[in-house]
């Protein structure tokens, strides 16, 4: 008696596996990734050095600063009420829109036509 076991009974699937170091493209991607990360990190956080950067010198004055002068007195609040003002007179009336429209110089809505000399 056969043992074997029938071929058209295995249906296994047929998966093709990827490599464990993956492909090129993958590679390209993973770095072009941490390039451009890394280079906004840059722009961000970093790009002035602070440490070469030269400190103002410090002023070699001897004397102390004189004191600032004492500012002028303001002038007392004056107490009397200020007299109204002017009223207001109102713009003279115009006159009402004209009835009818002034004429277009034709039966068409388009302006007469004009000439250059």
């Amino acid at each position: 008696m056969d043992q074997r076991p029938d071929p058209r009974l295995d249906q296994r699937p047929h998966v093709t596996q990827q490599t464990t170091a993956g492909g090129g493209a993958t590679w390209g991607i993973a770095i072009l990734l941490i390039v451009v990360i890394a280079a906004g990190a840059f722009f961000v956080f970093g790009g002035t050095n602070t440490a070469e950067t030269p400190a103002t010198p410090a002023t070699e004055s001897s004397t102390p600063a004189a004191p600032p002068a004492d500012a002028p007195a303001p002038p007392p609040a004056d107490t009397t009420t200020p007299p109204a003002a002017d009223p207001v007179t109102p713009p003279p009336a115009t006159d009402p829109a004209p009835a009818a429209p002034a004429p277009t110089g034709g039966a068409t809505d388009t302006p007469p036509a004009t000439t250059t000399p």
